[in-house]
């Protein structure tokens, strides 16, 4: 095998002989499995702020979708980055659970995209922060797991900020204090 590998490598075949291919549906590999799955959430994160920058009706959301546009767009290009460099093929779209939420969202409008919008979005930062703790503590192939522990403070950010966004309309009017009534100056 040692003469194997770099003939091998120079023909660009040394990631599928070596499991470094996310080319195959279904590859067993837990960080190919974890780069395909961030690559798909990455793509919905965008696809979604999207959404939420054309749909939401609250300058907080619409703020909070450009911030999760920005970063997942700069997130994905840095794991596109490591996919060619490790050879493998990841998905450029949504796919699976995340196309099914994009496509859920783009059907809904007013306080109900609101509210559902900040849901998903608190849901799937919570999911992405273990998956992406799990792939930085176990990972094994070394730029895969760097770029998840480099990614981990920015989805713990959003998670924070989603946590911190009112869900509904109940819950924005608790938190702004209302208006006091005018001071009567005549008396």
């Amino acid at each position: 095998m040692s003469r194997l590998v770099p003939a091998l490598a120079a023909l660009g075949l040394l990631a599928t002989v070596t499991g470094a291919s996310a080319q195959a549906p279904g590859t067993t590999n837990p960080d190919l499995q974890f780069a395909a799955a961030a690559a798909s959430s990455g793509h919905a994160e965008v696809d979604l702020g999207h959404l939420a920058l054309k749909k939401s009706s609250r300058e907080d959301i619409r703020q909070f979708a450009q911030r999760m546009v920005d970063d997942h767009a700069k997130v994905n290009q840095q794991l596109a980055a490591v996919a060619m460099h490790q050879h493998l093929r990841l998905p450029h779209y949504a796919e699976g659970q995340d196309a099914a939420e994009v496509k859920h969202l783009s059907g809904l409008s007013g306080p109900e995209f609101d509210h559902t919008y900040v849901a998903l979005m608190i849901e799937d930062h919570r999911k992405d922060v273990a998956d992406f703790e799990q792939e930085a503590q176990r990972g094994e192939v070394t730029p895969i797991r760097a770029l998840a522990n480099a990614t981990l403070p920015m989805l713990r950010a959003h998670l924070q900020l989603a946590e911190e966004l009112p869900r509904n309309t109940s819950e924005e009017k608790a938190q702004v204090p209302p208006v006091p009534p005018p001071v009567d100056q005549r008396q």
